[in-house]
This record gives C-alpha cells, sequence and structure tokens, in this order.
C-alpha cells in the first residue's frame, strides 16, 4: 500500500500538474487554431463572394463587349448604306447637270445663226426679195 500511496502522491503532486498543463497548452493550441481556422474560413467565404462577384463583373462586361459589337456592326451597316446613298445622289446630279449642260449647248446651237442653213431654207424668198429690190431700184433711176 505504501507503494500505491507513494505513486498517487507522485502522480498527484508530479504527474497531474504536468498533464493539466499539457492540457491548458492543448486547450491554447486548440482555440488558437479554432480561431486560425475560423479566420481562415471567412477569408476563403470572402474569397469565394471576390470571385463570384469578379465572375458576374466578367459576365457583364462580355455582354456589354457583345452589345457593342453589334451596335458597331450596325452602325458600320449604316455607314454603308449611307455611303451607298451618297454615290446614288452623285450619279443622279452628275447626270442632272450632264442634262442642263446638253441643254445649253443645245439652245447655245440654236442660237447661233447658220447663214448657210438659212440661205437654203429661205432661198426662195431671198430671190423674190432681190427680184423686188431690182425691180424698184430699176424703176426709181428712169425717173
Amino acid at each position: 500500500m505504501d507503494n500505491i500511496e507513494g505513486r498517487l502522491e507522485f502522480l498527484e503532486h508530479n504527474k497531474i500538474p504536468m498533464l493539466e498543463k499539457d492540457i491548458n497548452e492543448i486547450k491554447l493550441n486548440l482555440t488558437e487554431n479554432t480561431v486560425l481556422t475560423r479566420q481562415s474560413v471567412e477569408n476563403n467565404q470572402k474569397l469565394s463572394d471576390t470571385m463570384d462577384s469578379m465572375k458576374q463583373c466578367m459576365y457583364e462586361m462580355t455582354q456589354s463587349l457583345r452589345e457593342g459589337n453589334k451596335i458597331s456592326g450596325e452602325l458600320t451597316e449604316a455607314v454603308s448604306n449611307l455611303n451607298a446613298k451618297m454615290e446614288e445622289t452623285t450619279q443622279k446630279v452628275n447626270a442632272k447637270f450632264e442634262r442642263v449642260n446638253n441643254r445649253i449647248d443645245e439652245i447655245d446651237e440654236k442660237s447661233k445663226v447658220d447663214i448657210m442653213t438659212w440661205v437654203k431654207r429661205n432661198w426662195f424668198t431671198i430671190i423674190m426679195a432681190l427680184g423686188a429690190l431690182v425691180y424698184v431700184i430699176t424703176n426709181l433711176l428712169k425717173i
């Protein structure tokens, strides 16, 4: 029994306080690990939320770029149509100016008196007028 009492005293005075110290250290380590684990979980959650937010932003940017490309394509088509209409209008205006220039040339030609053409058309009248003039002059000179 003495041996058992000695062992109990040894355990009570030496081993149990050391075990209590070790248990307190383990509790402290577990507490620290729990805090670190909680911080790590919170940080991972925040990281996950940030990644989700970035994913949403990237999706919105992609949609915005698609919409911009669509608008750019429509604008390109509108400019192309405008260029075609401008070309058509330019051709019409050029044709109008060409017709106006031709008409001006026609009027200019008509305003010129071509004596040979006039004589060909009015030869009978000219001969009659000359005959009448000769008759009048000869009658006046006889007086």
